[in-house]
Order: C-alpha cells, then structure tokens, then sequence
C-alpha cells in the first residue's frame, strides 16, 4: 500500500509540482479512521503540465523516492524536537538546563550523519 504522504513525494518528486497547489491526493479511510487502500489522485490542477500516471508514480517511488522520503519524515521529526526545545536556549534559562538541551540538540542535528540514517536512527533522549 502506498501511503497518502507517500504518493505525494512521489509526485513532487517527479514533477517538481506542489500539492494542494498543483494537485490533490486523497485516500480511502476504514472505521477505525486509518488509511486503508492505495491513496489515489483526486484531481489534477496544473494546466501546464499533464497529469502522470499513477501506477507510474507508486512504482517510481518503491524504485527511486523511499529513501528520500525517509529522509524528509526524519528531518521533519528532527525539526519538531528542535522547535519543542528553542525555549531552553533563551538568555533567561539556567546555565545547567542550558548545557543539557545543548548537547540533546547536537545530537538531534548530527542524526544526519548517522550510519543508518534514515532507515534505522539511534533517537537521543531529550533530557527532563
């Protein structure tokens, strides 16, 4: 099953469009409110452009954009712990809770150079 975010990407990717802008994806949704089939193209907006295949597209994404999309979900999540701690860098923190949230966030922005990144992450814990 290729997930809404998933196709997305894919699209992006290979055309250089923008979702929401230039195009929409959607995907069916079981009871429980979960993806539960193959998100599909819902319209396509761009006049310039043709609308591509989207068999196409899922294939090209198994083929060439699962690592790039597992870089762009990494990143994201990495950007969200660093925005959730930019308090702790403020002039007015305690020096001790200043040095703490230093190193966690070093270690947030290095994650990049891990060696399984970004298929397998060692997440540093966010110190309390």
């Amino acid at each position: 099953m290729i997930s809404h975010d998933q196709l997305i990407h894919a699209i992006e990717q290979e055309t250089v469009l923008t979702h929401g802008v230039d195009f929409l994806v959607a995907h069916p949704l079981g009871k429980d409110g979960k993806q539960c089939g193959d998100a599909y193209l819902f319209r396509w907006i761009n006049k310039e452009v043709p609308q591509p295949d989207i068999e196409l597209m899922k294939t090209r994404y198994h083929e060439c954009h699962c690592d790039t999309f597992a870089q762009k979900v990494a990143r994201e999540k990495r950007d969200f712990l660093l925005a959730q701690t930019d308090w702790t860098q403020n002039p007015d923190v305690p020096a001790l809770v200043k040095e703490k949230f230093t190193a966690y966030r070093q270690a947030l922005r290095d994650l990049t150079s891990q060696t399984g990144f970004p298929t397998s992450i060692d997440w540093p814990v966010s110190p309390q």
